[in-house]
């Protein structure tokens, strides 16, 4: 019989804050899909969920720091495993989705081979202007921690590793390089990671902090970088001229504080909860390597037009209600489409023999373990009168 089995360690809460931040990461990319006519609103909702992304940095690192493995080489060749394998996969799907759409509606020839150029530009949008940037840098930042960690000076290690970040931070507005994009910046997220397995060392600490905090406290430290980013993002917006996505680019410094704030929020919150359960543990990396697939195709349905930012709900809600007031309802009908479908197609993916394309390892579990799992869960039988 098989079974999902769950990787020793890895707790309710992680698990918890993985949920939210992959829900967060689906609807911003929804949002960069079909945005709104305001500019300021945009900009707002894009940085409210701009946590997603060094959430996921600073949580491999936890989980690594826990796990703390011994065999590095082993230890990389599994998450070569359950990490990239999948993404190739997903990656090439999504990249078919793409060329059928640029031959419905650009016209770009399918069927005959496309010229080399094309092909080229397409391979570098997928890895570096698609969602799917993420998992190759997350290799290799974890490859890094992999192999830097054995020097044995965290601290300095991690000051180092924010210099980088603040560097292309400030690179945002200098160009000092040609790779303005966070998608492009190779260690930009090494030191969220690093900080993880800061984290995870000190756990004992972090959770007498987290307990400590009051809500107050976590209020303040959340909505001072959310109105700074919202500020730094409307003068690249409006002033530098960039667009929605690079103006919100997730290493700008007001994003960086933004992000750490929620996640601390978060883990405060899920800590002194331990009895919610979001059960996103294993489907977290699905949702993410499918959603893309499923928003290029449901972005083929009536819901989108790729040449002008309106829907088919979009047209409707705007003669009954304020421009805005539509907007958001469109957004949240695409979300909800795209995050339920991945969702559903995730989970029946975890279910089948193919779950290793979403990274889910398996094993054959004796049914008499199986049983008793069930029986620990079930609780002590009631008495026999």
């Amino acid at each position: 019989m098989k079974s999902i089995v769950a990787s020793p360690g890895r707790l309710n809460y992680v698990a918890n804050i993985r949920h939210v931040a992959i829900i967060s990461v689906v609807v911003l990319h929804c949002l960069l899909a079909v945005p709104g006519p305001n500019a300021l609103i945009n900009i707002a909702l894009v940085q409210a969920l701009k946590f997603g992304t060094i959430s996921f940095f600073v949580i491999g690192g936890y989980l690594f720091g826990r796990q703390n493995p011994h065999d590095s080489e082993t230890y990389l060749r599994r998450r070569l495993t359950t990490l990239l394998s999948p993404w190739a996969f997903w990656a090439v799907v999504y990249l078919l989705f793409s060329l059928m759409r640029d031959a419905s509606f650009e016209g770009v020839p399918v069927v005959h081979p496309p010229a080399p150029a094309y092909l080229l530009a397409k391979a570098r949008w997928l890895l570096f202007e698609t969602g799917y940037w993420f998992v190759p840098n997350f290799f290799v930042t974890q490859c890094l921690v992999t192999i830097l960690w054995r020097k044995k000076q965290p601290l300095w290690l991690l000051a180092a590793a924010f210099l980088f970040s603040t560097i292309y931070a400030l690179n945002i507005y200098t160009n000092w390089t040609s790779l303005p994009n966070h998608s492009e910046a190779l260690l930009g997220f090494l030191p969220f990671m690093l900080l993880g397995v800061l984290a995870a060392k000190n756990a004992q600490k972090v959770e007498e902090v987290a307990r400590k905090t009051s809500w107050w406290i976590v209020g303040v430290l959340c909505a001072g970088p959310f109105l700074a980013g919202v500020l730094e993002g409307w003068f690249l917006h409006v002033h530098e001229g960039l667009d929605l996505g690079a103006s919100m680019n997730t290493l700008r410094l007001s994003n960086q504080l933004y992000s750490l704030a929620v996640l601390f929020g978060l883990y405060k919150l899920f800590l002194t909860r331990p009895r919610w359960k979001l059960d996103g543990r294993q489907l977290t990396y699905g949702v993410h390597l499918v959603h893309q697939p499923i928003l290029e195709a449901v972005a083929i349905l009536p819901f989108s037009y790729y040449f002008a930012n309106y829907t088919l709900v979009y047209t409707f809600a705007s003669h009954w209600m304020p421009g805005v007031v539509a907007h958001l309802l469109t957004w949240g009908v695409f979300s909800g489409t795209t995050y339920a479908a991945s969702t559903m197609l995730a989970t029946l993916i975890a279910r089948s023999h193919w779950s290793g394309l979403i990274g889910i390892r398996t094993r054959q579990v004796p049914r008499q373990a199986i049983t008793a799992r069930l029986e620990s869960e079930a609780g002590p039988a009631p008495a026999q009168h």
